[in-house]
C-alpha cells in the first residue's frame, strides 16, 4: 500500500521538491480534522489539486455531506465555496449545497430550475436527453393540492418512485416537487425534478443495468452549462485549502490540531500573519529548524515540536503553515496501526517565525519502533522542510 504521506505531498503543486500520483480513489483523498480534501473531480490527473468539504463557522457541509451518505448519494465535490444568490455555496456533481443561517442547515439548490431560468431548457433537451419543464394547470389550488398533483407524475415509473422516495430525510427536500411528466426516450425514461433528474434505462448501458435507476449529475451539468463563476470552480491546493479562515476570499478554516498539549509542551506563541506579505521566489527554500529537544512521542498522546522558520538569509517568516507527516516503517500484514499520520499545526508561525506544532502518534504503535517525522513549512509560492528520526516511547 502506498503511502498516505506521499498522497499529501502529491497535491502541494507550490513545493516543487513534491511529486506523486495516487493509485486509486482512497489515496486521493486527505483526512482533515474538520472534513476531507478530495482530488477525484479536480480535472487535475496529477492529484495535486482538489475541493475541501469542512464544517467551519460559515456552513456545516462536511457534517451534511456524510449525512447524505457521502460521495456515492452526492458525488464528488467541483468546486470551492462561494457566494451564490447571497448563500455559501459548494458544487457537488450531484447537488448542490447551500447554507440557510437562518435555519442553522444545509438546503439544496434547485439546480434545474435554475438551468431553465437561465435559458438551458432546449440545451438540456437535445444534449442531456432532460425533458422541459411541463406546464401544470396549478391556478388556485392549495399547495397541498399542488405537491398531490406533481407527486402523481411519479405512478408512470414505479422505479422512478421508489428512487424518489428512497433518500435520507424528506424527498421533497432532497429532490424538490417533479417538473415533467416521465419522458420517453429511446434507452431512457427521465423524470426531471427542481433538483435533481432520475433516469430509468430500458436496457444496459455501460454505467447501469436495465431497469434500475440513476440519478444524474447536477451538479456537473451545471458546471458545463457555465451558470457558475468560473473562479468558483477553480481546483484549490492543499495550501489553499488549510488557509485560515478570512485570508483569502475561498480560503476554509486551518484544521484543529490535538487540543491537549503534552505535558512537556512550550506553550504556543499567538499566530499572527505579517502586516505586508513576504514575497520569496518559488525556487528559494525556507529553513525549518527545531528550537527545543524533541522527546520521544508515546503513542496515543498529543506530542509538540517547537520550531522556527525562516528564509535563505536568517530572516524569520510570519504565517507560515506548518504541515508533519508522520512516517511508519513499512508494514507486514499482521501490524494493526494506522497508515502515516498527518498534522497541521494549530497556528501558523508568529512574527519570529516560530510556532510549537503538535501532532500524535497512533495509538496502537508499539513502544520502541523507530519513526520520523517530516516537517514541512508551507508559504506560498514555496516552502521548506525537516526530517527527524524518532523512537516511539
Amino acid at each position: 500500500m502506498r503511502r498516505l504521506a506521499a498522497l499529501v505531498m502529491a497535491v502541494l503543486v507550490m513545493m516543487p521538491l513534491f511529486s506523486y500520483r495516487p493509485a486509486n480513489a482512497q489515496e486521493a483523498e486527505i483526512a482533515l480534522p474538520n472534513g476531507r480534501f478530495f482530488t477525484q473531480a479536480s480535472g487535475d490527473d496529477s492529484r495535486r489539486t482538489g475541493f475541501p468539504v469542512v464544517d467551519d463557522s460559515r456552513a456545516r457541509f462536511w457534517t451534511e455531506f456524510q449525512r447524505l451518505g457521502g460521495a456515492q448519494t452526492v458525488g464528488y465535490p467541483i468546486s470551492r465555496r462561494f457566494n451564490y444568490q447571497g448563500f455559501e455555496t459548494q458544487v457537488f456533481q450531484k447537488l448542490v449545497f447551500q447554507w440557510k443561517p437562518g435555519d442553522n442547515r444545509v438546503d439544496y439548490l434547485n439546480i434545474f430550475d435554475v438551468l431553465g431560468d437561465a435559458g438551458k431548457d432546449d440545451w438540456l433537451a437535445t444534449t442531456k436527453q432532460v425533458p422541459n419543464r411541463g406546464k401544470f394547470d396549478e391556478q388556485g389550488k392549495s399547495w397541498d393540492q399542488i405537491v398531490a398533483g406533481r407527486l402523481a407524475l411519479l405512478d408512470k415509473n414505479p422505479a422512478i418512485k421508489a428512487a424518489y422516495n428512497n433518500v435520507r430525510g424528506n424527498p421533497i427536500e432532497m429532490n424538490g416537487l417533479p417538473t415533467s411528466e416521465i419522458t420517453d426516450y429511446p434507452n431512457v425514461q427521465v423524470l426531471r425534478a427542481q433538483r435533481v433528474v432520475f433516469q430509468y434505462w430500458k436496457v444496459e448501458v455501460p454505467w447501469a443495468r436495465a431497469q434500475t435507476v440513476t440519478v444524474a449529475n447536477g451538479g456537473d451539468v451545471a458546471k458545463e452549462a457555465g451558470i457558475f463563476p468560473a473562479e468558483a470552480l477553480r481546483p484549490m491546493t492543499l495550501v489553499e485549502a488549510t488557509a485560515p479562515e478570512g485570508s483569502s476570499p475561498a480560503a476554509t478554516a486551518v484544521p484543529a490540531a490535538p487540543s491537549t498539549p503534552a505535558a512537556t509542551a512550550t506553550p504556543a506563541a499567538p499566530a499572527a500573519n505579517p502586516a505586508t506579505p513576504l514575497t520569496l521566489a518559488p525556487g528559494e527554500p525556507l529553513r525549518v529548524e527545531l528550537t527545543g529537544q524533541a522527546s520521544n512521542p508515546k503513542p496515543g498522546q498529543p506530542a509538540t515540536l517547537s520550531l522556527r522558520v525562516t528564509d535563505s538569509k536568517g530572516n524569520p517568516i510570519p504565517g507560515a503553515i506548518i504541515l508533519i507527516l508522520v512516517h511508519y516503517p513499512l508494514k507486514s500484514d499482521d501490524t494493526t496501526y494506522a497508515t502515516d499520520g498527518v498534522f497541521f499545526s494549530r497556528n501558523r508561525t508568529d512574527q519570529n517565525g516560530t510556532v510549537v506544532a503538535e501532532y500524535m502518534i497512533d495509538a496502537k504503535v508499539p513502544s520502541g519502533l523507530g519513526i520520523s517525522l517530516e516537517v514541512s513549512a508551507l508559504y506560498p509560492p514555496t516552502g521548506g522542510r525537516l526530517t527527524i528520526p524518532m523512537v516511539v516511547g
